[in-house]
């Protein structure tokens, strides 16, 4: 079961990252993600289209942003700075930790949820 959950989360992940799908057809993209939506979750700033498979979550939590054109421009909500794979990983648990012993109050707390905090 393992390998067939693998097999099957493998391809529908290169399904959703391509940029040669548009639109999906007879309106499966109300309820099932698609690459379109998915694109808008790279953009920056991001922070919208959430889903994994089923796009009706988004749209009912008011999360759900349509595709007006596509564009190439991807990132995340706080621009890394570094090429090294070790620093971008240990940053979302140094943010966890800042967090976790009051660093980050009044201010820096608004900047912290509105998705920008150099660290």
């Amino acid at each position: 079961m393992y390998m067939v959950h693998l097999a099957i989360n493998t391809l529908s992940q290169f399904w959703i990252h391509s940029e040669l799908i548009g639109r999906l057809p007879f309106g499966l993209e109300y309820i099932f993600n698609s690459c379109s939506h998915h694109r808008l979750h790279h953009h920056y700033p991001g922070n919208c289209n959430y889903a994994g498979y089923l796009i009706i979550w988004d749209r009912m939590f008011g999360t759900f942003e349509a595709e007006e054109r596509q564009s190439d421009n991807y990132g995340t909500a706080d621009q890394m700075r570094t090429f090294n794979a070790v620093r971008m990983n240990w940053r979302g648990i140094a943010k966890m930790m800042k967090l976790r012993k009051g660093k980050y109050f009044g201010e820096d707390r608004i900047l912290l949820t509105s998705g920008y905090m150099g660290v």
